[in-house]
């Protein structure tokens, strides 16, 4: 089974100017991937988007799938 992983900070999304939308969106991946395989990991950490997948990964065995949490309205089907 893949795992999804979705880099994620609430306070990230600052040029949209409403944390509300970026909460949405995350939202909206979560379902999608939720319809797929049941559970997402959600990673954050300071130092930007490479270093949290990097730390990520490093746990991760088998197939992984990333997926940006600023994708509105996407579905399972999408995926």
């Amino acid at each position: 089974m893949t795992t999804f992983v979705i880099p994620f900070r609430a306070d990230g999304k600052t040029r949209l100017g409403d944390p509300k939308l970026a909460t949405a969106m995350l939202s909206d991946v979560i379902g999608a991937v939720r319809a797929l395989a049941g559970e997402a990991l959600l990673a954050d950490a300071p130092g930007g988007q490479g270093k949290v997948l990097a730390l990520a990964l490093a746990v991760q065995r088998g197939p992984v799938t990333i997926l940006n949490s600023d994708l509105p309205c996407i579905t399972s089907a999408e995926i």
